[in-house]
């Protein structure tokens, strides 16, 4: 090795090191008071966030005290005396230090907040993660309270294809949907996996149920256990026998542990 190339990756690495070095994660956040109100909390993010800098994608109207942050799709508005606070459920709530200042940050999607001193970065971490286990938490009921009411209808199909001698065949337009939906699978397409699943399955609910088992490590993938358990579940009502029956049970075990 040249002296040359032992100086550039000598280089290299303490540029890893002090970038590394710049970005560390000082707090992980703590739960508050299950009793906490959920208004109060609100606003009580809203004051801590007046403290600090805003980061990340927001717009303001001049001469009105109001910020709104765009995350994904899945995330749940929160509206504070017109502020809109849109707290993503999946990922993870970090303090970062970088390299003096403070950051409130959804891992690794969007920093929320930069503060000068820690104490108020840790204070605002704490307030959304408690906020944002409540909106779960609430999220999941909502998703429950959905999947009975319609276990009823799937009960019934449940006990016609159990009392098929011949199963159903897939139609043409079945075929493609879902060989669409497994080759999207394979690419990490998952929503679009899921939405040519539903397609497939509104086309005969029961004529491939390996579809539900798949849509359930979709689910799962995406931390949507709920619908990732009633998924399996319904997979394996219709084959209680299938080879991979013990290891479907096993994963539902492991999916309620996230509930």
């Amino acid at each position: 090795m040249t002296a040359n190339r032992r100086l550039l990756i000598l280089i290299l690495m303490l540029l890893i090191n002090r970038a590394q070095a710049q970005h560390i994660t000082v707090y992980y956040p703590k739960l508050l008071s299950e009793k906490s109100n959920l208004e109060d909390l609100k606003l009580e993010a809203l004051q801590l966030l007046k403290k600090g800098n805003f980061l990340g994608d927001f717009k303001t109207d001049k001469g009105h005290d109001k910020v709104k942050y765009t995350f994904e799709l899945d995330s749940l508005n929160v509206k504070a005396k017109g502020f809109a606070l849109v707290i993503p459920l999946k990922y993870q709530i970090l303090v970062f230090k970088n390299p003096e200042k403070f950051l409130v940050q959804f891992k690794d999607r969007v920093n929320f907040g930069i503060f000068d001193e820690l104490e108020s970065a840790k204070q605002l971490a704490d307030v959304l993660y408690t906020i944002q286990n409540i909106l779960y938490k609430k999220s999941n009921e909502e998703i429950i309270k959905k999947i009975e009411s319609e276990r009823v209808k799937f009960d019934s199909l449940v006990q016609k294809y159990r009392s098929m001698e011949v199963k159903p065949l897939m139609t043409e337009e079945q075929r493609k949907l879902i060989v669409q939906a497994n080759f999207q699978l394979r690419q990490k397409q998952f929503q679009k996996a899921i939405d040519s699943y539903e397609k497939a399955l509104a086309v005969n609910p029961i004529a491939y149920p390996a579809a539900y088992s798949n849509m359930a490590l979709i689910e799962a993938q995406l931390a949507n256990y709920p619908k990732a358990i009633e998924y399996m579940k319904k997979y394996l009502m219709l084959e209680p026998d299938a080879s991979d029956a013990r290891a479907s049970q096993d994963k539902i075990y492991e999916w309620e542990t996230q509930l």
